[in-house]
């Protein structure tokens, strides 16, 4: 997913909106506005753009609920939860760490279907127990709309193809036989990727057939597919980089620039000689912020002979430190999350060294090479 927009918190879950979603908030209203309201429910092109925006938050908000349920069970299994990112697909609850168990797996997994099939159960009995005329028509109308919806999401979750909610099920059932997450990981995936390549031909067929919306089946499909095939590979890349330290990928031969350092020192001797963007400044050996390009670009040239390194130093953003003590799994998953290629180690005050995403992905591949990749 790229660049996310942060809610706020829910339960303690931190919630976020992909760029993505505001695009399929905005076909979902006018699909629903111009199809489904006015064609299967009757109503006029004004009321029908109402209830199709109601309908589309509506349905987001059902599937945070069905999101949210897996972070709840999740966390109580003992594993950390990044957060839950709503996106072009629907939402994704991120978890830090694989299920514990193939029990923990299924339960965690099967609790996203059947919150979404309660949930649609009850909009279906709202919209039955509303009047079908009057005022509530409407209400009733979009309560029918989000039961039939929902079960169809629940009922596309259980599709036995993982990273889906059913590929998860199918992975719990070949991790308890097989007792290997790596291999049933594998099998789940390749069952996803085969049900992606399914819905594409089937797709294909309809668009061939003159039905455009055989178009959406090929996108779903193809999405599945590459989705399947990247959860493997993480799944590896996880496993690779289990029980190795921050320390033991971080270079501590980093360009630190002396606070007391002029700004024609430090762009002559590092950014004309380096490819870095931040650079640690320090004073005494004290860690006492970063400067970037831009704030050297920022500062009137007049300015650079009389400006010290260190009045341009500034506190790096939280997501761009890391602890010793944290892991490899972790540096990479926040390198990703920022669009961070490289983060700072600071402990007490001190900058202990650089991590990149490079060096860790060599560490990787040194494993896979010598076939100690667990």
């Amino acid at each position: 997913m790229g660049g996310s927009i942060r809610l706020g918190t829910l339960l303690g879950f931190e919630i976020r909106l992909d760029f993505s979603w505001f695009l399929v908030l905005v076909l979902m209203t006018w699909t629903l506005s111009t199809g489904v309201f006015p064609t299967v429910y009757g109503f006029a092109p004004q009321i029908s753009w109402v209830l199709g925006a109601i309908s589309a938050l509506l349905l987001f908000a059902s599937v945070l609920v069905h999101e949210l349920s897996h972070a709840i069970v999740a966390r109580q299994h003992g594993i950390e939860v990044h957060g839950i990112t709503l996106f072009l697909f629907g939402g994704v609850a991120q978890l830090k760490d694989e299920p514990p168990s193939p029990k923990a797996e299924f339960l965690i997994s099967g609790i996203g279907p059947v919150t979404s099939l309660a949930i649609g159960a009850a909009c279906l009995g709202v919209s039955m127990a509303l009047p079908l005329t009057g005022a509530l028509r409407a209400a009733a109308a979009v309560f029918n709309y989000l039961g039939i919806v929902n079960i169809a999401l629940a009922l596309f979750n259980l599709i036995p193809g993982f990273p889906l909610d059913g590929g998860r099920l199918l992975r719990s059932a070949i991790w308890r036989f097989t007792g290997n997450i790596r291999k049933a990981t594998q099998w789940s995936a390749l069952s996803g990727q085969a049900f992606g390549w399914l819905m594409m031909g089937f797709g294909l067929l309809r668009v061939l057939a003159g039905d455009l919306g055989g178009v959406w089946l090929l996108f779903v499909g193809w999405f599945l597919s590459r989705a399947a095939q990247s959860a493997y590979q993480q799944l590896l890349l996880r496993r690779a980089l289990c029980g190795v330290s921050v320390s033991q990928v971080m270079t501590q031969e980093v360009p630190i620039i002396d606070a007391e350092s002029r700004i024609p020192e430090f762009v002559e001797n590092y950014v004309l000689r380096h490819e870095h963007t931040v650079y640690p400044v320090t004073r005494d050996g004290d860690f006492v912020g970063v400067i970037t390009l831009d704030d050297v670009r920022q500062l009137d040239r007049d300015l650079w002979g009389v400006t010290c390194v260190g009045a341009l130093a500034h506190e790096p953003e939280e997501a761009r430190v890391l602890h010793h003590d944290q892991d490899a799994w972790d540096a990479l998953t926040q390198m990703v999350e920022n669009d961070a290629p490289r983060l700072l180690v600071v402990d007490n005050g001190k900058l202990e060294g650089i991590v990149s995403r490079e060096a860790i992905l060599r560490l990787v591949q040194m494993k896979a090479r010598l076939g100690i990749a667990r």
